[in-house]
């Protein structure tokens, strides 16, 4: 069984709720990205749930993860 498998259904999504240090909230994201995108399948939905990082950092996400979403 692959980890994708094992960690995450694809007919729901996963919700990732992630804070960062003040001043420096898309670090969090970028290391967040470098960890999921081995183990998570393309096509995974992902909720950034709370998401407080600017707009390059989402455009990372949905190149990786197409049907990433962010919330507030």
């Amino acid at each position: 069984m692959s980890l994708s498998r094992r960690f995450a259904d694809p007919a729901r999504p996963v919700i990732l709720h992630l804070r960062g240090l003040k001043g420096r909230e898309d670090e969090v994201y970028n290391r967040a990205l470098k960890l999921v995108s081995p183990i998570l399948s393309r096509e995974q939905p992902i909720q950034l749930h709370c998401f407080s990082g600017v707009l390059g950092i989402f455009k990372k996400w949905r190149r990786r993860f197409p049907h990433a979403y962010a919330s507030y």
